[in-house]
């Protein structure tokens, strides 16, 4: 969940490219892919978990939060030296 007006909705608006990026060791991981969001009440809802009242007290109908999902289009996946990327479905 977020602001629908923090600077980070702002930013996935007008451009919904993403990536994650893990690393621990000498293993890391990188998906990219692209954002969607979600201002519907029905999926905030569905999504919404009692620890998010912290930073929105009014709950998942507050109109002014959203949902934001990642999908992963491609990883990225280094081990031991050795390097793989592949699609993701």
């Amino acid at each position: 969940m977020s602001s629908t007006t923090s600077e980070k909705i702002r930013q996935f608006r007008a451009n919904p490219r993403a990536g994650v990026c893990y690393g621990s060791g000498d293993e890391r991981q990188i998906l990219t892919g692209h954002i969607t969001i979600f201002e519907d009440a029905v999926i905030k809802r569905e999504l919404w978990r009692d620890s998010l009242t912290e930073w929105f007290p009014s709950g998942a109908d507050d109109s002014s939060i959203c949902a934001v999902k990642f999908t992963a289009e491609r990883a990225t996946l280094w081990h031991c030296g050795r390097t793989v990327t592949f699609c993701c479905r």
